[in-house]
């Protein structure tokens, strides 16, 4: 789970990855504002447009590539891709599809009453009660679990606020073309990490790229997230959020995070 807070989209996208939960120690918020560099604002101002855009979506889907980096024994760097999809309905409920590059899928349900980890090729599941709304479970999750959700972050109802939390600078760094799509590219500096998102441009500002390098993890692993398709408004079944156990699944126990990850 990303805890750079923005929470959840770091290198091993655990919950995103939540997106993205990706994986760093959560940043000290008075150390960050203390060491604040330049600010831009035009980078600033776009990322609060893309917060508020989203939020502002009673309903919202996404789907995504993310390629993330592990650094393994002997600092070697094994690189990992997977597809996600994510659907959104406000104020509590959402859907996560994630499909990892050796065939495997998971999927995590909330529906503002408990929410659900399926793994669907051993037909087993995981599941805890929260009553809330998503703000609340996802950082419920951060603080309790070690759950795989990529890109999280972005379904936050205040997506700059909590990526502000540890920009120790920003700048517009102009505009670039992302899939035949004009963006403007922006680049943060936080504790931890160096990112980059790409936001398309005029009337519509969602993510069409985000990037970070974890500056301050050995062998500086890279993330990517590359984003396919953006629907705002669609109009979404209610009961894709409700989780119902395919036949023969088996629950199993899910429990709480010792020292940053989830004990199995």
């Amino acid at each position: 789970m990303t805890k750079i807070k923005f929470k959840y989209t770091a290198p091993y996208c655990v919950l995103m990855t939540i997106v993205v939960v990706l994986i760093i120690g959560i940043v000290n918020g008075n150390a960050a504002e203390n060491q604040k560099g330049y600010m831009d604002p035009m980078a600033t101002k776009v990322l609060e447009n893309v917060s508020d855009y989203l939020a502002k979506a009673k309903t919202l889907s996404m789907k995504a590539t993310a390629i993330d980096d592990h650094v393994m024994e002997f600092g070697v760097i094994v690189t990992y891709a997977k597809d996600v999809e994510v659907y959104v309905k406000r104020p509590d409920k959402f859907l996560a599809i994630i499909l990892d590059d050796n065939m495997k899928q998971r999927r995590i349900y909330f529906d503002g009453k408990s929410i659900v980890r399926l793994h669907v090729e051993k037909n087993t599941y995981q599941k805890f009660s929260y009553d809330g709304d998503i703000d609340g479970v996802l950082d419920h999750i951060i603080d309790n679990y070690d759950l795989d959700l990529p890109l999280a972050d972005l379904i936050y109802n205040d997506i700059a606020g909590v990526m502000k939390e540890s920009i120790i600078s920003a700048e517009h760094m102009g505009e670039r073309m992302v899939e035949g799509v004009p963006c403007h590219h922006l680049s943060f500096e936080s504790t931890g990490a160096d990112w980059q998102v790409w936001v398309q441009k005029w009337d519509k500002p969602v993510l069409r790229r985000f990037a970070i390098n974890f500056v301050n993890t050995d062998g500086n692993p890279q993330y990517l997230a590359m984003f396919k398709e953006w629907r705002i408004n669609p109009g979404l079944d209610e009961q894709i959020f409700t989780f119902t156990p395919p036949f023969g699944a088996k629950e199993v126990e899910i429990k709480k995070s010792v020292g940053g990850k989830t004990a199995q």
